[in-house]
């Protein structure tokens, strides 16, 4: 059994709890549940056989989490997809992960169209949002996600008639952004992801009394920390992934009641530079945690007064981990400006010359981590 269970066991305590608030409509565990089954048929009818993969191209929170989860629940693998790209960048990863099944909107198929005759691995896409008059030049079968979601399987819970996975198998596959290259997806099995979890879950003692504002997207290593951190939790996550217009984010905070907020510095920046953000008022905002490159000591000493209640983390991490392989105590907040602090349960980080020594004390060296939590490795390389 594998992390699927984390949504299992959050759907049996608490079947009615809000799993994900949103602007415009709120879903609870059991349907969220319920949803991930449905989509766990629809991949299992299509004879996805364990292992396979399946991509998703989804920006709705909600959809999202159901498609994640019942990819894991047939025993295939995720291959979430930044929603910010291109028919070239899908062609790349498509063939490269040798996708069989999509799930989609409607917004994104213009760049599946771009591509069909170029992608032979896809066997049938499912969009949410499909209409009749949408228009498709390829021979892939085309299923309406909104009707898998609204038909009968969505009344039951009973698992899918697939081989579930167990915490050896690979989970997910996630491609890096291709700064220093071509794109490469890091392996991760579902013991990777549960070990990252059960790390970040204890030292930020998270609880199902958690009420978090999710601002990074799912598909994003750190945001998928963040869904599977808070579903194990049982949690509930108060979701609005864009920082257009940051008063929406901050009024969400303030109306849900947020215990928590994560973000990468860019985040930070543009919330303590909103105006009237000092007006706001969240009492029971416990912490934030912040990765996803180095926030400078000005900018930190900015958060700390603007959100003056709040226990602060800084974290440091990488995708091939997971993703997290550090934390700065909230304690040392102020003692150690600029530091990423110390390895996250379970995890052991050295600092290494370039010939496998410990460096001394002062002296630069490449960051070394062993644990539980690190990469199967590159998927084909």
């Amino acid at each position: 059994m594998g992390i699927e269970n984390y949504l299992f066991n959050a759907a049996e305590r608490f079947p009615d709890k809000p799993a994900t608030i949103q602007l415009t409509r709120n879903c609870t565990y059991r349907e969220i549940l319920t949803g991930a089954n449905t989509i766990a048929r629809w991949i299992l009818d299509n004879k996805v056989q364990r292992g396979d993969r399946v991509g998703i191209l989804l920006d709705d929170p909600a959809e999202y989490v159901m498609a994640y989860f019942g990819i894991l629940m047939s025993g295939a693998v995720v291959v979430a997809l930044n929603t910010q790209t291109s028919s070239r960048t899908l062609l790349d990863i498509i063939n490269d992960a040798e996708i069989s099944l999509f799930i989609t909107h409607v917004k994104f198929i213009k760049h599946i169209d771009a591509i069909a005759d170029r992608i032979p691995s896809i066997r049938a896409i499912s969009v949410q949002g499909l209409s009749a008059h949408l228009t498709f030049h390829g021979s892939i079968k085309i299923t309406d996600l909104g009707k898998i979601l609204d038909n009968e399987h969505r009344r039951t819970q009973a698992w899918p008639s697939g081989s579930p996975p167990n915490d050896a198998d690979i989970a997910q596959i996630i491609y890096t952004s291709g700064t220093t290259g071509k794109p490469k997806g890091v392996v991760l099995l579902h013991s990777h992801l549960m070990a990252n979890t059960r790390s970040i879950v204890r030292y930020l003692m998270l609880s199902h009394d958690e009420r978090h504002m999710v601002i990074l997207p799912f598909f994003y290593s750190f945001g998928n920390s963040v869904m599977l951190t808070h579903i194990a939790a049982g949690a509930t996550m108060i979701v609005h992934q864009s920082m257009v217009y940051p008063k929406v984010v901050l009024d969400l905070m303030h109306k849900e009641a947020a215990t928590g907020l994560s973000g990468v510095p860019s985040t930070f920046a543009i919330l303590t530079a909103t105006p009237g953000v000092r007006q706001y008022a969240f009492p029971h905002l416990r912490y934030i945690a912040q990765a996803g490159g180095p926030m400078s000591p000005k900018l930190a000493g900015v958060v700390k007064n603007t959100f003056s209640a709040s226990d602060i983390f800084i974290m440091y991490g990488q995708t091939e981990a997971s993703a997290q392989l550090s934390y700065l105590h909230p304690n040392d907040f102020s003692r150690k400006p600029g530091s990423i602090g110390k390895a996250i349960p379970d995890v052991t980080l050295k600092l290494l010359d370039k010939n496998g020594n410990p460096v001394k004390a002062g002296e630069v060296g490449e960051i070394v981590a062993c644990g539980p939590n690190i990469m199967k490795g590159y998927w084909k390389d």
